[in-house]
């Protein structure tokens, strides 16, 4: 009896209901060969058997019944297997026909070849544990593959790719396609977040509020689209700017440094801060700054409401706003200059009212300039370790005058 019922154990197959073997699997026949082909070593490279869900693959002779798969006009259109447990190297080429390829949240996969995907428009591959060396290799074969206007997402972990693969990106964003990758964007509105550079592309860099960014690097795009790199960390206002030139900016304790305009306002320090009041008509103070011709810097200033509003301007001259000028100005401002071409500006602080006794207050006023980091290279400081690099642009013609976008890329 043991030994009849052992002979019949042996006698049964290996294979479960749970388990597909390789042996077994069942070609199917509503897809020609060869993409059938690429299903099946798709399906081993990826741990198949381990998949969350792998209903139908190799067990069902229409590929279209397979969970996650496609087939329109006789060919594989689409694979769709997000977070699926797929793992390991997916360097098998796919069914060139698929036009939508969805692997994302798989994080055990660590490769996907899509050189041949010339179809291919929609792909999400966020969240895969890919390295930068395979992101830009995705990227590359996206671009070579020749495809405009698609959908593209490799957000997540480890998702940035190499600094020269940064070009890819731009090559896809010219093509009309819609990117989501792991990097912080950010867009020129006005004052380039910081970086400037004089006429001669000397660069001067203030803080580009990257804090806690150590270890990723830094992507800046010109307005021709191309692009310098480096590792690092913005480097902070402390290392961005030299000395303060504004005298008595703070008023701590009086209004000395500053010059009254004809007599028109009285000033003193009151509560650590500028009082303007009215005697005779609209008036306020000035103070000279000695400045470096082609230098850049950065005004701030606190303008309070007691009675009045106040004028601020930066200019060549008393009365001048020629540089920058805010009307009825309440609140906290901020400017950076563009190059200086003069060896001396003028900040003025005035009363907008000619009301007698009307009054104003002023605090905070600092002139600082942009320190130069050096021709054609922005200097980038890591924070953790205080070691520096320039950021040089690895092709001809960079437009350090024209700086579009600065992206910040996990390393």
């Amino acid at each position: 009896m043991i030994i009849r019922d052992l002979v019949r154990d042996l006698a049964r197959p290996l294979v479960s209901d749970e388990f597909q073997s390789v042996d077994a699997w069942v070609t199917p026949t509503d897809i020609p060969a060869a993409e059938a082909d690429a299903l099946k070593a798709f399906y081993e490279a990826t741990g198949g058997a381990d998949w969350t869900d792998n209903t139908g693959w190799g067990t069902d002779a229409t590929a279209n019944d397979w969970t996650g798969v496609t087939v329109s006009g006789g060919h594989v259109t689409a694979i769709q297997l997000p977070n699926n447990n797929l793992i390991g190297d997916a360097a098998a080429t796919l069914p060139t026909t698929i036009e939508t390829l969805d692997l994302g949240q798989n994080t055990g996969l660590t490769d996907i070849d899509v050189s041949g995907l010339t179809s291919a428009d929609d792909i999400d591959l966020a969240g895969c544990d890919f390295g930068q060396t395979v992101v830009s290799g995705i990227l590359g074969d996206i671009v070579t593959a020749g495809v405009s206007g698609g959908v593209m997402d490799i957000g997540g972990s480890n998702s940035a790719p190499e600094p020269d693969g940064v070009g890819y990106l731009h090559d896809l964003e010219d093509d009309s396609w819609t990117l989501t990758y792991s990097t912080v964007v950010m867009e020129n509105t006005g004052d380039m977040y910081g970086i400037f550079a004089d006429g001669d592309a000397t660069i001067r860099s203030a803080n580009l509020d990257l804090s806690g960014q150590t270890g990723k690097y830094i992507v800046i795009q010109d307005i021709a689209g191309k692009y310098a790199t480096a590792y690092g960390h913005a480097q902070d206002d402390a290392e961005a700017f030299g000395t303060e030139e504004v005298t008595n900016g703070t008023f701590t304790s009086d209004a000395l440094g500053w010059t009254i305009r004809q007599s028109s306002v009285s000033s003193a320090s009151v509560g650590g801060r500028l009082e303007l009041t009215v005697v005779s008509a609209q008036g306020g103070v000035y103070q000279n700054i000695a400045t470096t011709s082609g230098g850049m810097y950065k005004f701030s200033c606190d303008a309070i409401e007691d009675t009045a509003t106040g004028i601020l301007q930066v200019g060549t001259g008393e009365n001048n706003g020629s540089i920058y000028q805010v009307l009825r100005a309440v609140g906290t401002f901020s400017f950076t200059t563009r190059t200086i071409t003069t060896s001396t500006i003028t900040i003025n602080l005035r009363v907008s009212s000619a009301t007698v006794g009307d009054v104003t207050l002023f605090d905070n006023v600092s002139l600082t300039e942009y320190t130069a980091l050096g021709t054609d290279a922005l200097q980038l400081r890591n924070a953790a370790t205080g070691t520096t690099r320039n950021l040089t642009s690895t092709e001809t013609g960079f437009d350090y005058n024209n700086i579009v976008k600065i992206e910040v890329f996990n390393a």
